[in-house]
């Protein structure tokens, strides 16, 4: 029996050892099946996504507009990946606040409250690092709770689409419930496909805009090339003209206009050699520009003779113009499109002449492995190191500044490198900014880098020379003109006429500076100078009436000049005119938001520059006439105000304030927000009727002693007396706060109320039986302060629209009341017990005025309830 109970405890013991491992294994299944449920999660979850991807790659490409792109991908994420809403939230004026632009799952009705809902997000999300995923398990944020009431969503994800490191909006998706197995908690894999999501759109946005960017450019191109051509034809009907005029073909012509038509046709040609250079670079952007590359066995000779014609241009510039030709070149087998090598060298030479003032330009021709080097090198001012890799940007200039010292389109050196880049070859620059550059232009021997169609057996003949082609030389306009400024300054002051208005005329470009001066001097004493800051200097000596200025100019621009002379305490008055091609609205109001005086813009008219010229010098003749005026007023009343002092009257006359205010000589004009009170006697016509005159002579009297007594304790300005009322301001002269302003204004009116109660009792005490009593108007604003009239009878006075509200507040109130503005009311709301009335329609006041009735002050047990409470 005992055997046979052990074998039985031994069963026991294996079936529980069993039962163990089944558990165990029944365990790992447990833990296999939440992996394998976790795979296909992940997995449903990439296939939704790639299947979404691959939806929106297709839809997204094929549109234009960034909310189009946005809209399609809202509802892709609601049908594809389950998601209940989603939501756009676009950039703000403050740039970490974002505001609902586009919405899918919405009713109709939810969503009219998004067009003033804005949530602050923090500045990750602005950075691009910004990720906020809300599920069961996360901690509650104020952020999240806040996104959870405004769109209703418990379960969301939300993250940036960054374009060009700036956030073009933010994507913000979510469910309304998480219950597993349908709608799982959002994890790292939703994640991931917002994020895929995100960077799709970004990327479509970046091609879209691209795509943007080269149609303006074809279209800028070809714009250009269009009004180019449309402008050779009237520039040629110019030339040519000018020309046989010059010839004197049509007669003879004075030395007086032969300068003037020398000046048209150089400046003709100047601009015709602009137009050309824009026609050359829109044919090299469009493909257009072939080459004629022929045979070129003396390329020193071409380059010899080509640049002769730059050797006068670098002897009035005081310029030595070297020569070092390498004799190899001519060993070489070199094909060159002349014309267009001619333009190369050309801007080459014209931009390294423009840019030096001293020293040299050299040009040198040479031979490397088997390529041609041209070197233009300069002893000029350099380029800066930071512009070196965009010098031969399209439109681009080193210093683009409104104060820069050299003009220019930034098209030459373009030209340059793709004509050299037409060749096969390329161009370099180095340069330290200050000791010079070095232009160094590589073209491979023979023809193996050419196009075929490139190559002709002869070239054509030479270019034609260039004061008949317009194509070449753009040195002048470059460096700032100062010739003739001296000389035109000396004949200035040795023909100066006291009685004539003195004008300084500030301009960089030294034709216009002469046809100016020309036009100005016969009605003006003209000054002149090149440069914003020798115009200053000038009118520091000079003090002219009207100044006249160039925007962009060197060392010192317009802008810069304006703000000079406004802060010159000599010039500040000083009228400026802006004479510049900079046009447009936007210009003319910078211009006159600077306080420039007025803006012309280039070309323009010269009898509208007359008349503006006028204008402003008579209004500034005006100016100083008042000044003069208010000079002598000025003087005569200090030497009546000192002899009213000296008899000691003037007190009888004006308030205390106002008198140490003119003693101390502050008795100016000036806006000021000041308190104005108004105050008349109630009953005082019935007075008028049973009250003999002298009794209502001392009536009145009494009122107005005891009221003006009242106000000046409590620091009031009585402005005056009209029959039985009187004005009285709190603020000026003497400047207060404005609660403590309205404090003693307050106080003040229901002094006068207190006091016409005791001064009635005291007449009834006398046998007049009349009811009287006081009425008060009280309002707080902006008014003028000041002495007004004339030379014979002036006053000190407040004007503007507070004063006629309070005037008015006054009449809609009966004996004892005291009416005052919400402007006044809210600086003592707090102190006082009032009655409010709603808005009252005025008498002669545009808008309905909020008014309140004083009742009168709370009593310190009330004010200190308040304070605790508050």
């Amino acid at each position: 029996m005992t055997a046979q109970n052990g074998g039985i405890e031994s069963l026991r013991k294996q079936i529980n050892y069993y039962k163990r491992q089944v558990d165990e294994l029944a365990a790992v299944n447990l833990k296999l099946d939440y992996t394998v449920s976790g795979l296909q999660r992940e997995l449903k979850q990439r296939r939704q996504g790639f299947a979404l991807l691959s939806a929106l790659q297709q839809t997204i490409g094929v549109n234009k507009e960034i909310s189009a792109i946005f809209e399609i991908a809202i509802q892709a994420i609601n049908t594809t990946l389950g998601m209940d809403r989603t939501v756009v939230l676009s950039q703000t004026e403050d740039e970490d606040c974002f505001m609902p632009s586009q919405w899918f799952g919405f009713h109709s009705e939810a969503s009219g409250q998004f067009s003033s809902l804005s949530i602050r997000f923090p500045p990750e999300f602005r950075k691009g690092t910004g990720l906020l995923v809300v599920n069961k398990t996360s901690e509650p944020t104020p952020l999240g709770e806040e996104i959870r009431r405004a769109f209703g969503l418990p379960y969301f994800v939300c993250l940036p689409v960054m374009v060009d490191d700036a956030p073009i909006g933010l994507v913000l998706s979510g469910r309304l419930k998480e219950v597993r197995p349908l709608y799982p908690p959002l994890d790292h894999g939703d994640v991931d496909t917002f994020r895929a999501i995100a960077g799709l759109i970004s990327a479509s946005v970046r091609n879209l805009r691209l795509a943007v960017f080269k149609e303006m450019d074809r279209l800028k191109t070809e714009f250009f090339a269009n009004i180019s051509h449309e402008f050779r034809t009237p520039l040629t009907l110019t030339l040519g003209p000018l020309e046989g005029i010059l010839k004197e073909r049509y007669g003879e012509i004075s030395d007086a206009l032969r300068g003037q038509l020398l000046v048209m046709q150089r400046n003709q040609e100047r601009l015709l050699a602009l137009i050309n250079q824009i026609l050359d670079l829109s044919k090299l952007e469009m493909g257009g520009m072939r080459l004629k590359a022929a045979p070129m066995p003396d390329m020193n000779r071409f380059i010899e003779e080509h640049i002769g014609q730059f050797r006068m241009t670098a002897k009035d510039r005081s310029l030595e113009l070297k020569l070092s030709l390498d004799p190899r070149v001519g060993e070489l087998d070199l094909h060159i499109d002349r014309e267009q090598f001619d333009k190369l060298l050309s801007n080459l030479l014209s931009n390294a002449l423009k840019f030096t003032e001293r020293g040299h330009v050299e040009v040198s021709s040479g031979v490397r492995e088997e390529a041609f080097r041209l070197t233009v090198a300069d002893t000029g001012m350099g380029i800066k190191q930071d512009q070196l890799p965009h010098i031969f940007d399209r439109f681009r200039q080193a210093d683009g500044s409104e104060s820069r010292q050299y003009s220019g389109t930034g098209i030459g050196l373009a030209l340059v490198k793709e004509i050299a880049n037409l060749h096969g070859g390329d161009v370099t620059v180095q340069s330290q900014y200050g000791k010079g550059s070095v232009f160094r232009v590589i073209i491979p021997a023979g023809t193996a880098h050419l196009d075929p169609a490139f190559l002709v057996d002869f070239a054509d003949d030479a270019p034609a020379s260039r004061a008949g082609s317009g194509s070449g030389i753009v040195v002048d306009g470059g460096v700032t003109g100062q010739e003739g400024i001296d000389e035109a300054n000396r004949e200035a002051e040795a023909v100066y006429d006291k009685d004539k208005p003195t004008i300084l005329y500030a301009e960089d470009n030294a034709d216009l500076r002469v046809y100016m001066r020309d036009f100005l001097r016969p009605r003006y004493n003209v000054f002149v100078s090149g440069d914003g800051r020798e115009a200053f200097d000038k009118a520091r000596t000079l003090r002219p009436d009207l100044i006249l200025t160039d925007q962009m100019m060197p060392h010192m621009s317009g802008s810069d000049l304006l703000r000079a002379i406004r802060g010159d305490t000599d010039l500040r008055s000083t009228p400026v005119i802006f004479l510049t091609a900079r046009a447009g609205t936007e210009a003319r109001i910078e211009s006159l938001e600077a306080e420039a005086n007025d803006y012309i813009a280039k070309p323009f008219d010269e009898a509208e520059v007359q008349a503006r010229i006028e204008n402003l010098l008579r209004a500034r003749a005006q100016e100083r006439e008042l000044a003069q005026l208010n000079r002598r007023l000025e003087t005569k009343i200090e030497e009546q105000v000192a002899e009213l002092v000296h008899t000691g009257e003037l007190k009888r006359f004006l308030s205390p304030a106002v008198v140490e205010s003119v003693l101390e000589g502050k008795v100016e004009s000036y806006r000021r927000k000041i308190t104005v009170l108004f105050a008349d006697m109630v009953g005082f016509t019935s007075l008028t009727d049973s009250v003999e005159p002298e009794e209502l002579y001392l009536l009145l009297n009494d009122f107005l002693r005891e009221m003006t007594a009242v106000s000046v304790a409590r620091g009031g300005t009585v402005l005056g007396f009209s029959g039985d009322a009187l004005m009285v301001i709190f603020g000026a002269p003497k400047h207060s706060a404005e609660v403590d302003q309205a404090w003693a204004t307050v106080n003040t009116a229901l002094a006068m109320r207190e006091q016409m109660n005791a001064q009635g009792a005291q007449w009834r005490r006398r046998g007049i039986s009349h009811a009287v009593g006081v009425r008060i108007g009280i309002n707080t604003g902006f008014c003028t302060v000041g002495i007004f009239g004339s030379e014979l009878l002036q006053t000190y006075t407040a004007y503007g629209t507070p004063v006629n509200v309070a005037s008015r507040l006054m009449g809609e109130v009966s004996a004892g009341g005291i009416l005052c503005s919400l402007s006044t009311y809210a600086l003592f709301r707090d102190r006082v017990r009032a009655k409010e009335l709603g808005p009252l329609a005025l008498r002669g006041i545009a808008h309905p005025i909020e008014a309140y009735e004083i009742l009168g002050l709370l009593d310190a047990e009330a004010l200190a309830e308040g304070e605790t409470a508050g």
